[in-house]
């Protein structure tokens, strides 16, 4: 029996983006000051299927006379 030709799918994605500092225990997170504990933003997803993606960012200044010394 042949696969169908057509496929017919709607995805619908809910996203929720997170930026700050994560507390030594990495229960919770620094969000503007505020601290959040991290458990609160899954429940909403509770036995749905997630995908979960982490990146550190770090950022350092620099100074005129560094810039000038790579030139």
């Amino acid at each position: 029996m042949a696969k169908s030709a057509i496929v017919h799918k709607v995805t619908t994605t809910e996203e929720i983006k997170l930026s700050g500092v994560v507390s030594e225990n990495g229960l919770a997170m620094d969000l503007d000051g505020e601290t959040k504990q991290l458990a609160d933003f899954y429940k909403k997803f509770a036995g749905k299927h997630i995908d979960v993606s982490m990146k550190e960012k770090t950022e350092e200044e620099i100074t005129d006379d560094e810039s000038e010394d790579n030139e």
